[in-house]
């Protein structure tokens, strides 16, 4: 019996080939990174912004947490209403409130390294960053998997 790829790379019959999907060819794909599979268009706001303004904009998109920026749009932290609820009512920027624990990556940084990382540090998303350390988006389980099904299936 031929070796995994070897029946990839030649698979038996058309129909064999059809469930296999795209990845047939494991030589023709480049090396897939975080860009690759990111969730762009991520909600972010200025440390320097009010307690009220953060919450009207999570309720506006229906989300939780914001990514916080400076004034180069380069990447801070979070916060959560969580975090707010808690402290929220003492203070007047929400700049005390960010939270730097959320793991990065970098957008050029290897797909599996990514997943590998997302499983491991337990974080609901990773945030993705630019080679200025801008926010380029961000990297959930769901992104990962509609990805691997893309890239499977087309």
């Amino acid at each position: 019996m031929a070796p995994p790829e070897e029946m990839l790379a030649h698979p038996a019959s058309g129909q064999i080939q059809d469930f296999l999907g795209k990845f047939i060819d494991l030589q023709a794909h480049k090396e897939l990174t975080a860009a690759d599979f990111m969730r762009t268009g991520v909600y972010t706001v200025s440390t320097r912004k009010g307690i009220n303004e953060c919450i009207s904009k999570m309720q506006r998109h229906n989300v939780d947490t914001l990514i916080v920026v400076d004034d180069q749009a380069r990447y801070q932290g979070t916060v959560s209403i969580a975090d707010i609820r808690l402290t929220g009512h003492v203070v007047q920027t929400i700049e005390p409130l960010i939270r730097c624990n959320t793991p990065t990556v970098h957008a050029e940084d290897n797909a599996k390294d990514c997943f590998d990382q997302l499983i491991s540090s337990g974080a609901p998303y990773l945030v993705v960053l630019d080679g200025q350390g801008q926010v380029a988006g961000i990297i959930t389980k769901t992104s990962m998997a509609s990805a691997m099904a893309e890239q499977l299936w087309g």
